[in-house]
Parts: C-alpha cells; sequence; structure tokens
C-alpha cells in the first residue's frame, strides 16, 4: 500500500485509458481511494483501451456511490473484469449492493468477486446467491463461488495479486 488516495488513482485510471496500456492486473487495495478514486477506475473500466482483468479495490473507503460506478462499469461492453476485490469496504451497503447484484445479472465475464467484511444486509447477499442458483450452469460464471459469506478463495489465475 502506498496510500496514494483518490488523486493518485485518478492518475492511474488516466493511464490505465492510454492506448498503449498493456496492463491487465492492478492492486490499489488499502490505498483510501475512497469513491473518488473508484468513479475514476470505474470510468477507465469502460474505456476501450481498458485491459485490466484482475482489479483489487479491498480496504480503500469506499461506499455506494463507488460500488454503483463500479456495477455500471461491469456492465459496460469494454469491460474485461474477470476477478474484482471490493472486501473490506464497510461503506458498501446496500445501496451500491444492489447495483452489484444487477450487474452480476447481466455479467457474462466476471468470475470472481470478494465482497467480505462490507455492510450487505442478507436479503442483498442472499439475492446474489439467489442468482447464483439461477446461473451456475453458465461457464466461467460461477456465482456461487463468489457470493458466498465464507472465506473466498483465490481468482482463476495463479498469477494475481489480488489476495
Amino acid at each position: 500500500s502506498n496510500n496514494i488516495g483518490p488523486e493518485g488513482a485518478k492518475v492511474i485510471a488516466l493511464a490505465l485509458t492510454n492506448p498503449n496500456n498493456r496492463l491487465e492486473e492492478c492492486d490499489l487495495s488499502n490505498n483510501s481511494v475512497g469513491d473518488e478514486g473508484a468513479v475514476a477506475i470505474a470510468s477507465a473500466l469502460e474505456h476501450d483501451a481498458n485491459k485490466i482483468k484482475l482489479l483489487g479495490l479491498g480496504g480503500n473507503a469506499i461506499g455506494d456511490n463507488g460500488a454503483r460506478a463500479i456495477a455500471s462499469a461491469l456492465l459496460h461492453p469494454n469491460n474485461k473484469l474477470t476477478a474484482l476485490r471490493l472486501s473490506l469496504n464497510s461503506g458498501i451497503g446496500d445501496g451500491g449492493g444492489e447495483k452489484i447484484v444487477f450487474a452480476l445479472h447481466h455479467n457474462h465475464t466476471l468470475s470472481y468477486l470478494d465482497l467480505r467484511n462490507t455492510t450487505l444486509c442478507d436479503n442483498t447477499m442472499r439475492t446474489c446467491i439467489r442468482l447464483a442458483e439461477i446461473n451456475k450452469e453458465a461457464e466461467s460464471h460461477d456465482l456461487a463461488a463468489r457470493c458466498k459469506l465464507e472465506e473466498f478463495g483465490r481468482p482463476p489465475t495463479s498469477s494475481s495479486s489480488l489476495m
């Protein structure tokens, strides 16, 4: 952690939109990016130069506004995320969680999502698990494995620095 804050996240977001960008993994965990930084990163995920597949945003004081922006990015055609870590963001409650659940229902690239230690209520988490039951047959779309309340395993690549 370098404690880059929202301003550092904005600089990284700008770099991710560069046509020469080749970065596929970005772990910004524990850097105090907050909602402002999460919104900037989410915007970069929607850019056509985006290559990010693995994104770590755990422990960043992200709240519902940041979660809503990330959920919107998950729905964008330029999104390439396969793994997303949002754990340890206690500001993410049902306002952002419901948008994430909606995005999970429509997103076909994300195969790992860590929501541990957020403030999602049981009902929102149950909705996520119910979606898992509906979608569990989809190849590379194992919602059941990523929406459980217990400890999560590693994302589906061995080179990830998210954990």
